[in-house]
């Protein structure tokens, strides 16, 4: 009988003991990779090659009017405006800045950002580093986007 408290006190006992740790001591976080931190890949169509660690020049910043912001979206489409009203409700515009850039200035700038044809937007963080590419007329991506977007603000 002894024993069976015993064993029914430490089962009981032992995931509180675990959960008092780990708030105590664990800490939950997401972090967003760092693009072309390592290497930058040469991409088709280029004719530049950039060294690594990448970040994006200061002459394109001020060409495409980079404030600062914790995070900046480059998209080289119109984004839609369901997406676009969604991006303004959830962040502020000291955190998050949106940069549309039509066909001419993405053909020029699509070897700076590093951009495949596949992908339609660029995550940019304060510290002009590649945080992200993204599909934004997939609906997967976008909570993607609005996901990291969150993680970038809340640990950076």
């Amino acid at each position: 009988m002894k024993r069976k408290i015993i064993f029914l006190s430490l089962a009981l006992l032992l995931p509180v003991i675990v959960f008092l740790f780990l708030k105590t001591f664990g800490r939950n976080r997401f972090d967003i990779p760092v693009y072309h931190k390592d290497s930058v890949e040469f991409m088709v169509g280029c004719e530049r090659t950039f060294e690594a660690p990448y970040v994006i020049a200061d002459s394109v910043t001020t060409e495409i009017g980079w404030k600062g912001n914790e995070a900046t979206l480059i998209s080289f489409s119109e984004i839609l405006s369901e997406g676009l009203m969604r991006l303004k409700e959830d962040f502020e515009p000291s955190q998050l800045q949106i940069v549309s850039l039509n066909e001419s200035k993405f053909a020029r700038l699509r070897c700076v950002f590093l951009v495949s044809e596949k992908y339609n937007a660029v995550l940019v963080d304060s510290k002009k580093q590649i945080r992200g590419y993204y599909q934004l007329t997939s609906r997967d991506e976008a909570d993607r986007l609005l996901m990291e977007i969150s993680i970038l603000l809340k640990d950076y």
